[in-house]
């Protein structure tokens, strides 16, 4: 969580479910922005049958500069995630406070086993970054081109 007293509002990111902007705000602190990424669960592509795709949604309560959102698939092999496609990520110029906007992994040839979609995102206030980059996961999907 960034915190700086000079800032009159500090972005906090985190996954879905998260505290409620109220509950972020401790008394007497800056007014907090709170921005969110719901990594969705991994399925076979509607658009382009045969292929696996994660998509993730990504927005802020609050107007800020920018906004981006970094989304990558996994696999599990002998019990540890895999990145199986190159992470994307897609920059968005002053979202609109609660505005969600979507990004999505590189497709992936379906084929059998366990995948997750990871997400992460970050955002720029008044030329300040967010600390919080830490990735969120979907639901583990076994075999979800069936």
């Amino acid at each position: 969580m960034l915190s700086t007293a000079a800032l009159t509002a500090a972005i906090v990111f985190s996954g879905v479910p998260a505290a409620s902007a109220a509950q972020a705000k401790p008394a007497g602190a800056p007014m907090y922005i709170v921005c969110k990424v719901k990594p969705n669960n991994p399925h076979n592509s509607h658009g382009k049958h045969g292929w696996i795709v994660g998509k993730s949604q990504f927005w802020c309560n609050a107007k800020i500069d920018s906004l981006v959102n970094t989304v990558k698939l996994q696999k599990k092999v002998k019990g540890h995630w895999k990145d199986v496609t190159k992470p994307k990520s897609r920059a968005v110029s002053k979202p609109e406070a609660n505005v969600k906007y979507r990004n999505q992994a590189r497709n992936y040839k379906c084929r059998a086993g366990t995948f997750r979609t990871a997400s992460k995102g970050h955002g720029v206030y008044r030329g300040v970054p967010s600390k919080s980059r830490a990735w969120q996961y979907s639901e583990a999907i076994k075999n979800p081109c069936k």
